[in-house]
């Protein structure tokens, strides 16, 4: 359903003046708006998590988890299935690389510490864009929470204490889910029981004006469309939007801008603004189970296990 809320259309449209108040040069909204602008050594960060994403999984015994499952028939539909306990609540994490890269294995590290705690932990790709507009990839990443719901009782977890999170592009991801009304996909209406944002694009618009989109080929109506602040909230999950002290402030200020989207449909959502961290980095902070952002994780699949639901998956 893309149904537009028109309250929320007029805040975000209201918030977006504010990033165009006064003049800004093509190059301070590249540096803003393209994380790889801002953060020179980006890739150094992303080559130290696959490779620590790498060990994790080869200190894993067969039986800890399943790679490469199929949850659709697209090149990009697959998962990997981080175990946890008997029953225990399902943590599912979209990850970033604008709607146009990333692979799932390069973020296995955040799974350590949840599956520890008997967390299951399922890490999806999703269609990427030039190939497909950024609408299917919205709808890949439903497919895939669709197909994991389905699939969870046969996988030993608990289907009624799912929680989501994404990071960058996958916070997108996870903002669109939120917005979903999964009845239509013959799913509880409250599937979605908490849900955490990470350095999260909301307002796919940004992207119009950088060179990024050379790559996603986003043109205004599609942005519209995908944008997550335009679109009424279907889930009272809790919720917690965070995101690094150290990126540039207009990308601070999206997460900002959603946090207040939650808040005017009732959500009170946690707003942390992490001190230290870039858009990268934060990803490393995932290693410590101390860290703010992984403490949101646990926190978020802790409430969903707390606040279950039969997990008889009868549209509710």
């Amino acid at each position: 359903m893309n149904q537009i809320d028109p309250i929320a259309a007029s805040a975000a449209d209201q918030a977006f003046l504010a990033f165009t108040a006064k003049p800004v040069s093509a190059q301070e909204w590249e540096s803003h708006f393209n994380p790889r602008a801002a953060v020179p050594g980006f890739a150094s960060y992303q080559e130290q998590q696959a490779m620590r994403s790498a060990a994790f999984r080869a200190s894993l015994q067969t039986t800890q988890w399943q790679a490469d499952l199929a949850y659709g028939r697209g090149e990009r539909h697959r998962l990997d299935w981080f175990k946890g306990r008997e029953g225990g609540p399902v943590h599912v994490f979209f990850h970033g690389g604008y709607w146009r890269g990333g692979d799932r294995k390069n973020v296995s590290l955040l799974a350590r510490h949840l599956q520890a705690a008997g967390i299951h932990v399922v890490i999806p790709s999703y269609d990427l864009c030039p190939e497909v507009s950024l609408t299917q990839t919205v709808e890949s990443a439903k497919q895939a929470l669709a197909w994991i719901a389905r699939k969870a009782s046969d996988m030993s977890a608990n289907a009624g204490q799912i929680s989501i999170s994404g990071h960058s592009a996958g916070a997108h991801l996870c903002s669109m889910l939120l917005a979903h009304d999964w009845r239509l996909d013959q799913l509880p209406a409250s599937l979605i029981k908490a849900a955490v944002f990470s350095s999260g694009v909301f307002d796919p618009s940004v992207a119009l004006y950088i060179s990024v989109n050379e790559e996603i080929r986003l043109n205004p109506a599609v942005a519209q469309m995908n944008n997550s602040m335009l679109r009424p909230v279907r889930h009272h999950a809790a919720s917690w939007v965070t995101v690094g002290g150290a990126e540039p402030w207009r990308w601070i200020e999206l997460s900002l801008q959603y946090s207040q989207h939650l808040r005017r449909q009732g959500i009170d959502a946690a707003l942390e603004v992490i001190p230290g961290f870039n858009h990268f980095s934060i990803l490393d902070s995932l290693d410590d189970p101390e860290s703010s952002l992984s403490r949101c994780l646990m926190k978020a699949a802790c409430f969903a296990a707390a606040n279950a639901e039969s997990s008889n998956l009868v549209g509710a």
